[in-house]
This record gives C-alpha cells, sequence and structure tokens, in this order.
C-alpha cells in the first residue's frame, strides 16, 4: 500500500562538543536504515538519538550548526507510527570529510544495535533536495495471516479466487472517502491512499 505523508525533518540535539571551528569542507550523505524486531517499538525521537550517539561513537566526521548550541547537521524522514518495522527509512548528513560509503555503513553499522541497521549509504549534492521535499510516499506491507496445509485462510479476501479479490480491491479504490475514527473526528484517507495491491509471500519475506 502507498500512502502519501507530509513530510518533516528532524534534527538531533548536540551530540558532544563541536570543535571550535566550523569546517570549511561540507560533504552530504544519505543513508538507508533498517529498522525491525523490538526497535520498532521505540519512539522516532529515540531512533534519533541512537543515530546520533552511534555517528559519535563511530568516529564520523559531522559536521555541526552554528551559534550558542550547535546541533549535528543531520536530518531524517517524517515519523513512522509506533510499532511500525521499516525497511526504507532515509537520514542525510553533513560530513567535514569525504569517506567512502562502504566505510561509514561498516563503521556505523559495527556501533548500532542489530535491529537498527543502515543499508547503503550514498553521496549527494549539497544542493540536493531535502528530505522533508522528496520523503512524502511511503509504501506500507501488511501481513495477513493464512493457513498452511492447503486450508484457507479465514479472512474473506484472501479466501476468494484471484478476480473476486482484485475486484475487492478496484472497489475499494473506487471509493471517493474511506472514513476513519479518530478520537475527537473523523478523517478521509482515500486521497492520501494511492495504489493497493495483494501479494503472496513467504514467511521470510514478511
Amino acid at each position: 500500500m502507498l500512502l502519501k505523508h507530509n513530510a518533516v525533518s528532524t534534527t538531533g540535539s548536540a551530540a558532544g562538543r563541536p570543535p571550535a571551528d566550523a569546517p570549511a569542507a561540507r560533504y552530504r550523505m544519505r543513508a538507508r536504515f533498517i529498522k525491525r524486531g523490538d526497535l520498532k517499538f521505540i519512539s522516532h525521537l529515540d531512533m534519533c538519538r541512537t543515530m546520533i550517539r552511534a555517528i559519535r561513537r563511530a568516529g564520523l566526521p559531522i559536521n555541526y550548526s552554528q551559534g550558542f548550541h550547535p546541533h549535528p547537521k543531520l536530518a531524517f524522514t517524517a515519523a513512522l507510527p509506533v510499532g511500525t518495522e521499516s525497511r526504507a527509512e532515509y537520514l542525510d548528513m553533513e560530513l567535514a570529510e569525504l569517506l567512502p560509503a562502504e566505510e561509514i555503513t561498516e563503521r556505523l553499522n559495527r556501533v548500532l544495535p542489530t535491529q537498527l541497521q543502515i543499508a547503503a549509504v550514498m553521496p549527494i549534492p549539497l544542493n540536493f533536495r531535502s528530505l522533508s521535499q522528496t520523503g512524502d510516499i511511503f509504501g506500507y506491507r501488511i501481513g495477513i495471516p493464512c493457513y498452511a496445509d492447503g486450508k484457507q485462510s479465514p479472512d474473506e479476501l484472501l479466501s476468494a479466487p484471484q478476480a473476486a479479490q482484485a475486484a475487492h480491491i478496484r472497489n475499494f479504490m473506487a471509493q471517493s472517502s474511506i472514513m476513519l475514527e479518530r478520537a475527537d473526528r473523523q478523517v478521509n484517507i482515500r486521497p492520501v491512499i494511492l495504489k493497493l495491491e495483494l501479494v503472496q509471500l513467504e514467511a521470510k519475506q514478511l
């Protein structure tokens, strides 16, 4: 399922004292990271703090903002709901030294928890669009359990023939409004659902 979000950037708090003089060199790196297992239950803020500590422990030459309260120059994609695993969250960092992507990945993964790992790193231009300008579409995978040994799933959609499954999805996407109950109001979530499909996966792919 693809949903459109209003993305926001999060800048972490200062992780140690920056050097007295701001470094002249500036290199932007974009990292994709994976969060799974028990770490899906930590808040976005705690995840940001974990990344900041990892960058410090890995000895990466991070640049800092100016002023009385310098912050490491980092930005994250929008916060996911607590309890949601991720395979493609992103982090932008500005370094004072250009390091190979493989070295950054290895140094960070060495100090990060095994359930929070860097999957890939790539350099991007300084004037490249920020994550808050690009990260407004998210793909969600929702696991629906099925019985093994040829038994049908109790779920109506999964137990229906393939043609009927497609019809269910077409009817769902044809609706102009899908109302979601909030604590104090109803919200129409249909405009932000861009795509919906049903796929059969092995348990290890969920």
